[in-house]
């Protein structure tokens, strides 16, 4: 499946347009209100295509119609020649997977800040006293600042617009800007800040993933073993 376009449902005669475009795969945040609506996915490339009608009731799906065919043909070619549409739209395809990840771990080191903060609330409430815990929360705190600091910047030079080392948005941005509104195709420096930039994710994956299934749920366990107040996430108690 392509993308999925809703249409007016009702009497009458209804006309919906698709805009040539694969379906957002961005990361969706819950706590927003429309979130993704009206993003859109890269331009797929020319070729053959095939649409279904399809009605939605209940929780049912329904097929109105078979499948009909047509043809997505590009309009004019450019005046330099460049990547193939093929690999400009793999190209486009790879880089928005990219921004969806990256989406994906910001959003989890926001919930991960909110359940810390908790837990240090939690902690100062405990039954039990305890200075390796106070060192254990302060250690979790000091992680997730360097994990900003890879993915944002440093945000007190930000404030003072004093220079830093791009991040890994800034290389994003450098190859999404120079191909997302050209068929021309990827430089070798858009090629580049992608490379970097997948580099420096998987960089920040696998310490987001030790942050978030090892050291948080090991940090918990401690705060149930010395009598802290229950934590929005927790099982319930009996």
């Amino acid at each position: 499946v392509v993308n999925k376009i809703e249409g007016v449902s009702g009497k009458g005669f209804h006309r919906v347009a698709w805009d040539l475009t694969y379906a957002s795969q961005q990361a969706i945040d819950p706590h927003q209100k429309n979130n993704g609506k009206n993003l859109k996915g890269p331009m797929v490339m020319p070729g053959e295509y095939s649409v279904c009608l399809t009605k939605e009731e209940n929780g049912v799906v329904t097929d109105l119609s078979s499948p009909v065919s047509f043809n997505v043909k590009q309009m004019r070619k450019g005046a330099l020649k460049g990547s193939t549409a093929e690999e400009t739209v793999t190209f486009w395809l790879e880089l928005e997977d990219l921004f969806a990840k990256v989406g994906a771990l910001s959003l989890t080191l926001n919930d991960s800040k909110l359940k810390i903060d908790a837990m240090a609330k939690a902690l100062n409430q405990a039954k039990v006293v305890s200075a390796t815990l106070t060192s254990a929360i302060y250690d979790l705190k000091q992680q997730v600042i360097e994990i900003e600091v890879l993915l944002y910047g440093q945000k007190s030079k930000r404030a003072v617009s004093e220079p830093i080392a791009p991040t890994i948005y800034d290389r994003l941005s450098v190859a999404q800007i120079g191909t997302s509104n050209s068929t021309y195709g990827p430089t070798e420096t858009h090629k580049m800040s992608y490379e970097i930039a997948l580099n420096d994710y998987l960089i920040l994956k696998n310490k987001m993933e030790q942050l978030v299934d090892v050291k948080i749920p090991q940090f918990e366990n401690e705060l149930i073993s010395v009598g802290a107040p229950w934590i929005k996430g927790q099982s319930l108690k009996n």
